[in-house]
């Protein structure tokens, strides 16, 4: 199972400010069928533990907090704080165990991150051990 996608503004060169719950408009690769397009929602094809990684470049200073929510309930958030530079990224990976069918949404403050025709917003993941092994 892994899974890759990422978000792009394909109406030119102006910058798309985004906010709310985290969808993709292309997928890289999709095996297992995990990952929705349209939601941006990971639906896990199996238990097991995952290894997950997500980058988007900030749109503003200060304290950024991208919310990881796992059915529907927060689990943690991925800070990133600089008062410098409004144009840098936001990364971070992790491990999270999954049931099957458990479901991982990202969620991202209003004018927080951005994406263009040239700069995309990513979510990666794959599985690395099922519950069976």
């Amino acid at each position: 199972m892994v899974f890759s996608a990422y978000r792009y503004n394909d109406f030119g060169s102006q910058d798309l400010i985004y906010g709310g719950d985290l969808s993709f408009n292309k997928i890289i690769v999709n095996q297992g069928y995990g990952l929705s397009e349209e939601t941006g929602t990971f639906v896990a094809p199996i238990g097991g533990i995952y290894f997950m990684s997500f980058a988007a470049p900030k749109y503003k200073q200060g304290v950024i907090h991208i919310i990881v929510s796992k059915n529907g309930r927060q689990e943690f958030r991925l800070r990133e704080y600089d008062s410098s530079n409004y144009q840098d990224n936001i990364q971070w990976s992790w491990m999270m165990d999954l049931q099957a069918f458990d479901q991982v949404t990202l969620n991202a403050p209003p004018n927080s991150i951005y994406c263009s025709d040239s700069i995309r917003i990513t979510f990666s993941g794959f599985l690395i051990k099922t519950h069976e092994e």
